[in-house]
């Protein structure tokens, strides 16, 4: 959809700033904020082909391109592709017969002369011939984000350990650097791309391999084409010496590319995805859409894994290849997120990068929602808990708008607002309107903008059409305004009355966040049971006065975790000891262990969370150990110390193993750790053993 079909909020206030602007004083400083827009569309590119082969030393993509394009809507003679780090050979017209076309090119863009005015319903096809020299690119930075596009693993002496591997990166604008095209999610094609490599070499690409043919020069030349339109972001290609284990679907192919020593790990790390695509198709109510399901481990990926359409690139490093819990979890997590994007990310595409979070907030969710399925909620809870640090814990994120618009790049879309915040927005709003209409709006607003792309307010009209409901409300104060709620709880319990009174405040910055209407339930705790009661605060400052048989012995605000918020009452340890007793979920004993080990001098906190170190759960461990600081160990000194030391040592799970060597290294910096880290430097685990010799390191 064209944007700004709807008026937004958020665009509301930028038009407001820019109206001050016009009117201010002659001498004043404001500045319009950087307003970064979807893409305008000038062109469809209907469908691409590309015929590729390489050159390994180097890092050389040899490509023929043919593009069918129209018009978008106004009548134009020219195009313009984005094609980074080219050497063009050649530009022709196909229409029947080939024209040289005139051009011009900038090392980033490719602005080409047509023969003639075309209007919105003539099309067009055009041949490029060129050389990608994506390793002559200057980046911005050697981070994934400033892909280089294509990879080639082991073609020069720093990677001669590694594989010899080539891969591509498209998101956000990296397909550019090794085939010429419209960058941004807005652009949708078919496609086919025929890749000729040694032919010891297996390949992949989106869609289904139509054919595959041996050369007399010792090489192959295989076809993959894809007949349903997709992002040119989520174009992929990669090669190497992969063994393909294959499994199945309904009747689609589900396969998983390795390099052939990772063979033994695929059942544990993909084995279960025909089971994921199965629950999703059937929450959905919408069928896993592509022609069939791939992954491939990729060598020196840094980002982690990536979901081209059809086909997702997993780094190497995602891999749980030592049989570790935690390990397993977040693999089988990343698996799941990777799937979920082929419905939201794939099948319907934010229609520009501020809209991200249409992406990668139902991604987060979507893993959430397939580890409470399969492991139950602690595990889902631990999971979206350990993102959501990650917010909490730096300032910076919390002045961040999930829906934004005033970015320099977009490249800052991917951080913990879009990926952790977003998916606990979901789960606010799955909790609001009810499981059956949430999943019913999800399938809605994938029926309704399939193969297409869609923004925020696409995902909100699908729920008020479902629901009824004006939910306005909803999406103007969680995805269009930064923060979260601030809140100052009070319980007192008047014994004559029988009437429990809580008292909530809002002390969030009125200024910079906004007041939140909020539906919360409170979990009040009697001897033998919990009861619920439902409120809704919307004022800064608001009083509930809850009729109650008898004293409680405890009350507890928003126990699902259901709003991102920081919330501060006044239980005593007594009760939040109680709390993390009494509670099935993993958010309330997070709650009761963070509370308690912020208590100075409280022997009773020190040795609860002492004992919680030996507890059976290693999540429950981990939070435990995360938690520690100065404030919390000072009357344990001496146990505490013991007790990390074994868990350093002998703990089932490598991060718990990793948060112990680092609390030993901060909070008892007074001990001789060198026998302790030189021991684990030889640690079975990878990640202990680099950890355990850079503490080693620090030591020296």
């Amino acid at each position: 959809m064209k944007k700004m079909v709807l008026l937004t909020g958020l665009l509301t206030a930028h038009l407001t700033l820019f109206a001050e602007h016009r009117l201010a004083p002659a001498d004043s400083n404001i500045v319009l904020k950087h307003y970064f827009a979807s893409y305008t569309k000038k062109m469809n590119l209907i469908d691409t082909k590309l015929d590729l082969s390489f050159n390994w030393d180097s890092a050389f993509v040899y490509g023929k391109a043919t593009l069918q394009l129209k018009p978008y809507f106004y009548a134009t003679d020219s195009l313009v592709l984005n094609a980074n780090s080219f050497k063009i050979n050649k530009v022709t017209l196909l229409n029947g017969k080939s024209t040289d076309l005139k051009y011009s090119y900038d090392g980033s863009l490719l602005k080409i002369a047509l023969d003639k005015i075309y209007s919105k319903n003539q099309v067009f096809n055009v041949y490029i011939e060129y050389t990608a020299m994506p390793y002559k690119a200057k980046l911005k930075n050697e981070s994934i984000v400033a892909t280089h596009g294509v990879y080639f693993t082991n073609h020069d002496p720093s990677n001669k350990d590694l594989p010899k591997q080539i891969w591509s990166q498209g998101e956000t604008e990296g397909n550019s650097f090794w085939f010429p095209t419209i960058n941004g999610p807005q652009t949708k094609m078919t496609q086919q791309i025929t890749l000729t490599v040694d032919k010891q070499y297996t390949t992949l690409s989106n869609g289904l391999m139509i054919s595959s043919k041996e050369n007399a020069n010792g090489t192959r030349t295989d076809v993959w084409k894809q007949d349903k339109p997709s992002s040119t972001y989520l174009t992929m290609i990669a090669v190497g010496d992969f063994k393909v284990v294959k499994d199945k679907w309904r009747n689609k192919e589900v396969s998983y590319y390795v390099n052939p020593k990772l063979e033994p790990f695929v059942k544990e790390n993909f084995g279960q995805t025909p089971q994921m695509i199965d629950f999703f198709s059937k929450i959905l109510k919408t069928d896993y859409p592509w022609d069939k399901y791939s992954q491939v481990v990729a060598y020196g990926y840094l980002g982690g894994a990536m979901e081209n359409t059809s086909a997702t690139l997993h780094g190497v490093e995602v891999m749980a290849l030592n049989h570790d819990k935690n390990s397993l979890l977040q693999a089988e997590s990343v698996v799941a997120h990777e799937l979920f994007h082929q419905w939201f990310g794939d099948l319907v595409t934010c229609e520009s990068w501020p809209n991200i979070p249409l992406n990668e907030s139902f991604a987060t969710y979507g893993a959430y929602l397939w580890l409470a399925h399969n492991h139950g909620r602690e595990a889902a809870d631990y999971d979206l808990l350990k993102g959501l640090s990650n917010y909490y814990n730096n300032p910076h994120f919390t002045d961040l708008t999930p829906i934004r618009f005033s970015l320099n790049d977009p490249d800052e879309m991917f951080d913990p607002v879009s990926y952790p915040k977003g998916g606990a927005i979901l789960h606010m709003l799955r909790n609001y309107v009810g499981d059956e209409a949430f999943f019913e709006s999800l399938h809605r607003y994938l029926e309704q903008n399939k193969f297409k792309t869609a923004e925020i307010h696409n995902l909100r009209l699908a729920f008020e059409e479902v629901t009824g409901e004006d939910l306005n409300w909803f999406f103007n104060q969680w995805f269009l305004q930064p923060g979260h709620p601030v809140l100052n709880v009070d319980y007192k319990y008047d014994e004559t009355a029988k009437k429990l009174k809580v008292s909530i405040k809002q002390n969030q910055d009125l200024s910079k966040y906004p007041l939140y209407r909020l539906p919360i339930v409170l979990d009040i705790y009697t001897s033998g049971k919990i009861e619920q009661r439902s409120i809704e605060l919307t004022n800064q400052s608001q009083s509930f006065v809850v009729n109650f048989p008898q004293k409680p012995d405890l009350v507890n605000i928003n126990p699902d975790h259901l709003f991102v918020a920081k919330i501060s009452d006044n239980k005593t340890p007594e009760q939040w000891v109680e709390l993390f007793k009494r509670s099935a979920l993993m958010n309330d004993k997070l709650t009761a262990i963070k509370n308690l080990s912020e208590l100075k001098d409280n022997a009773m906190a020190q040795q609860f969370m002492l004992a919680q170190l030996n507890e059976k759960d290693w999540m429950v461990r981990s939070f435990v150990i995360s938690a520690l600081n100065k404030n919390s160990v000072n009357l344990i000194h001496d146990n505490l110390y013991k007790r990390l030391t074994e868990m350093a040592k002998t703990d089932e799970v490598g991060i718990n193993k990793i948060i112990a060597l680092v609390r030993i290294n901060q909070l008892f910096p007074e001990q001789n750790n060198k026998a302790l880290f030189t021991e684990l430097a030889n640690d079975k685990d990878e990640q202990v053993k680099t950890v355990a010799a850079n503490l080693l390191k620090s030591l020296n």
